[in-house]
């Protein structure tokens, strides 16, 4: 995963469509970008996975000043040369690379979990119950109301 910053704000688009065919020749799976980029619409068609601001039709820049294996900070937070990058339809998540494999343990231990409460709401089951939820609720000082919302004072 190739991650993407300026020293300041991109008033360019810092990655495009022609990049993205030299990226995915290097190997890379995807980018993070924090600015905009141009031809959404082909990186799309293509399948190269990208997060970025925002999309600008005006032209790439081709000149530096750059640099590549450096620690940057990308949408506030601080990359290492190394991180494990994981991104998704939800967002994008950095992980040191020392604590990459308690992340993987931990998302695996998740992700069985997941297939057993989607597999007891399959069989029938209150995913109210089976995830906790009414236990967590009936230690809070919360109240269940079971019906439309009425405003104290009004009516019916």
């Amino acid at each position: 995963m190739l991650v993407v910053t300026t020293a300041g704000q991109a008033s360019t688009p810092m990655f495009a469509e022609l990049v993205s065919l030299a990226a995915r020749e290097k190997g890379l799976a995807g980018v993070v970008v924090d600015g905009p980029v141009r031809d959404s619409d082909a990186l799309s068609k293509d399948h190269f996975p990208v997060w970025c601001r925002g999309t600008y039709a005006g032209r790439l820049l081709k000149r530096g000043p750059g640099e590549v294996n450096v620690p940057i900070v990308c949408g506030g937070v601080l990359i290492e040369p190394g991180d494990v990058i994981v991104a998704d339809g939800d967002g994008v998540l950095r992980i040191p690379l020392a604590d990459a494999p308690r992340a993987l343990s931990v998302a695996q231990a998740r992700a069985r979990r997941e297939d057993e409460i989607r597999a007891a709401i399959a069989a029938g089951a209150n995913m109210f119950d089976v995830v906790g939820l009414k236990a967590a609720l009936d230690a809070s000082d919360m109240i269940e109301i079971d019906g439309t919302w009425q405003r104290p004072g009004a009516g019916g």
